[in-house]
């Protein structure tokens, strides 16, 4: 079996959402404009909600979304955060346990320190711009997990066969995890 390494090449980490207004903390245009999409303000959706898509030929994003009772910076309602990891030429098998693994360092990395805080049910950003976050800390702590738990669980992504959805062609995957609870 193939072990991969993940290296600042073959991944990237993204943050992203409405910490006060639509905020990445880092990319091109074209990636603000495509996570852009996620936002749709509407706070009654539940969550968390995760994603595969592919991005271009030889890009993967694996996305997860919290929104619903999140508040902005300065209190608005109907606020998002979402990460993403893109990956370049390679496929994870287990995205359930990638998806548990977004939701640890949900629960324990961005809740509580300086990016989200709860208040009861809810989450209020602490930050009003992803700029003031040092995202390398949390892709470093992503490529440790990667590195050690999921290096055989990645293949080339060339030697997937990938079926999608005829409606949204490049998402390849979609959970809504509280209808699966």
């Amino acid at each position: 079996m193939n072990q991969f390494t993940f290296t600042n090449e073959n991944f990237d980490f993204k943050l992203f959402g409405v910490p006060k207004g639509f905020d990445l903390s880092h990319g091109t245009k074209e990636d603000i404009s495509y996570y852009q999409l996620f936002y749709d303000g509407n706070p009654l959706k539940n969550n968390p909600r995760f994603y595969m898509e592919k991005r271009n030929e030889n890009k993967l994003a694996y996305i997860y979304l919290r929104n619903g009772k999140m508040f902005d910076v300065d209190s608005r309602s109907g606020s998002f955060l979402g990460m993403s990891l893109e990956f370049n030429g390679i496929y994870c098998k287990d995205y359930k346990g990638l998806y548990s693994l977004f939701d640890a360092i949900f629960e324990n990395i961005i809740v509580g320190n300086k990016i989200l805080s709860k208040i009861g049910q809810n989450y209020q950003f602490k930050v009003d711009s992803f700029k003031t976050v040092n995202t390398n800390i949390i892709k470093n702590i992503f490529k440790k997990n990667l590195n050690n738990q999921f290096s055989e669980d990645f293949i080339k992504l060339e030697d997937v066969i990938i079926s999608s959805n005829k409606l949204y062609p490049n998402m390849l995957y979609y959970i809504d995890l509280n209808k699966s609870h």
